[in-house]
């Protein structure tokens, strides 16, 4: 995909939006090898890197992390930032952050001889 590359993605996208065509009929239409084809079609073409992300406040994150200290469980942090915060994150958020400080090194206890 070298010189006209970009345009000819863009009419490779364009035209499989709309065609009834399945993905090996375009193949050969474009002559393309498959594997290009679906990258071509995928949402972060040509850009592979993920897509950022919104950050949340650090407060927010220190809350969650709060919570997750005390022993709620992520539903409970939810409806804590409904109810007591007046604030709206997705549950999706808050559980994925109650994973990932699940996948945090715990700190050695204190009394622990090694």
């Amino acid at each position: 995909m070298t010189g006209g590359g970009f345009e000819r993605t863009g009419l490779i996208k364009h035209e499989a939006g709309w065609s009834k065509q399945n993905l090996r009929q375009i193949t050969l239409r474009w002559q393309v090898p498959l594997w290009l084809l679906k990258r071509i079609l995928s949402p972060r073409f040509p850009n592979e890197r993920p897509v950022p992300r919104p950050s949340m406040p650090e407060d927010y994150y220190q809350t969650i992390k709060d919570h997750d200290a005390q022993g709620l469980i992520a539903t409970l942090s939810w409806r804590s930032f409904l109810d007591v915060h007046h604030t709206w994150l997705t549950l999706t958020t808050i559980t994925r952050l109650y994973l990932s400080f699940a996948r945090e090194p715990q700190p050695a206890a204190s009394g622990e001889t090694q």
